[in-house]
């Protein structure tokens, strides 16, 4: 969840829109409602504020309207829906940083930070 989380701060605050969402495929909102504070506080460095995220997890409705999807897991972890939506999903490994020491989550947000730029500047 804090890869999505990551994702929608930088591509809104690069973009200057809230064009992006995140939502995980699997349902942890439960345990884990909102990033963990050690997230909020690596992208906080990054002047992105990202504490009032909740996380949630994807649904069929909210892919309606939507042009594209970015999945940072693999496509059979998805939901059934998601993996019918091949023409709007693009499937982009990059690790998990849940229970990562904080040197690895700061390399996966710096990851995240890349494919972003990317996405913006093509």
């Amino acid at each position: 969840m804090e890869r999505s989380q990551m994702a929608q701060g930088y591509y809104n605050h690069i973009s200057g829109t809230q064009n992006a969402t995140s939502a995980g495929v699997i349902d942890i909102s439960d345990w884990y409602p909102r990033p963990p504070d050690s997230t909020i506080a690596i992208m906080k460095d990054e002047g992105i504020d990202i504490s009032k995220h909740f996380v949630k997890q994807i649904k069929p409705e909210m892919l309606l309207g939507i042009h594209r999807i970015y999945v940072f897991c693999e496509p059979e972890t998805c939901p059934w829906f998601l993996r019918l939506n091949a023409i709007q999903a693009r499937y982009h490994h990059i690790d998990d940083p849940y229970e990562q020491p904080l040197p690895v989550v700061i390399k996966i947000r710096d990851t995240i930070h890349e494919f972003v730029n990317s996405l913006l500047l093509s």
